[in-house]
């Protein structure tokens, strides 16, 4: 058997966890993957991995991956969120403080830490989320120069929670912004979004590392890359 056929029968996944601000961490595993010249066939990513999987299923490129992600983390949308009554109980930092202070936890981390702060205080209980969506998705959409799924060069799906039923959804067609937002929506924090009727927020509660989703996208060998808890791995 030659080796152009077995590498026909070779469908090699990627899957990209979530992890907050540790996520940027998988751009540079992309890169390692592809100087190792190791072909990406199909992608699936949760949250931050659903980020960083959809720019990189646009223009599987690590330097244009690079240039994209580093956009979306310092778009006005992104470093003008309503952050100010979390920072005052969370210590949050701006983005570009977070980016000088590279031992420190993500910025999304310490996000949901505040939030815990919000509820132990009692604030915001009436509120079905402290910040709004629309500023995640319009930077998105930047990034994404309002593609779809079906536009992607590499087969790519987010993973979400759908909220009504409880399971896992992975979200493969239509507007790419508004599913990878989907993807990325943290419950109590970031509003869920509607969806083909469905209501979605984060799929790292049923799929912090989506390598189910990767198989039914058709792939055979899958590489995980995992920055859900303190440092990487990949497998």
């Amino acid at each position: 058997m030659s080796a152009s056929s077995i590498r026909k029968k070779v469908r090699v996944g990627i899957a990209l966890s979530g992890g907050g601000g540790r996520g940027l961490a998988q751009v540079g595993a992309l890169k390692v993957l592809e100087r190792s010249g190791i072909p990406i066939d199909v992608i699936a990513g949760t949250s931050i991995g659903a980020v960083i999987g959809g720019v990189y299923a646009c223009w599987p490129d690590a330097i244009e991956l690079e240039k994209r992600v580093l956009a979306f983390v310092r778009s006005r949308y992104v470093e003008n969120l309503n952050l100010a009554t979390i920072r005052r109980l969370g210590g949050i930092p701006t983005v570009g403080e977070e980016a000088q202070n590279e031992t420190g936890p993500g910025l999304f981390d310490r996000i949901q830490t505040a939030f815990r702060g919000l509820y132990a205080s009692h604030l915001g209980l009436s509120r079905r989320s402290v910040l709004g969506g629309k500023g995640i998705q319009r930077a998105l959409r930047m990034v994404f120069n309002n593609r779809t799924f079906e536009e992607t060069v590499v087969p790519f799906g987010a993973v979400a929670v759908d909220l009504r039923e409880g399971c896992e959804v992975i979200i493969g067609s239509g507007d790419l912004a508004r599913g990878v937002a989907a993807s990325a929506a943290i419950p109590g924090i970031f509003p869920p979004v509607e969806l083909n009727g469905r209501l979605l927020c984060d799929g790292g509660y049923t799929s912090p590392v989506p390598i189910d989703a990767v198989n039914t996208l058709g792939a055979n060998v899958v590489i995980a890359v995992d920055v859900s808890q303190h440092g990487i791995a990949v497998s």
